[in-house]
């Protein structure tokens, strides 16, 4: 992806886990290329994401699943 900071998501699933429980909101300020919304999707939480690029990636990698993103 022509994204210069996607972090891993193990990481991102680490810092999830350890700080929310299922059904919690997790937002993300910088969404990016939408790693955390895929993550807190996966781990039963409310991704909501804002961020004022990306938009491509970000439809690409989150076409398969329902977040709220705020551009």
């Amino acid at each position: 992806e022509l994204h210069y900071a996607m972090w891993p998501e193990a990481l991102v699933e680490r810092m999830i886990l350890c700080s929310t429980k299922a059904g919690d909101v997790v937002l993300d300020c910088f969404a990016g290329s939408g790693t955390t919304l895929r993550v807190a999707d996966r781990l039963n939480r409310i991704g909501k994401g804002i961020d004022l690029g990306y938009a491509e990636i970000q439809q690409r990698r989150l076409s398969n699943i329902q977040k709220e993103l705020v551009l």
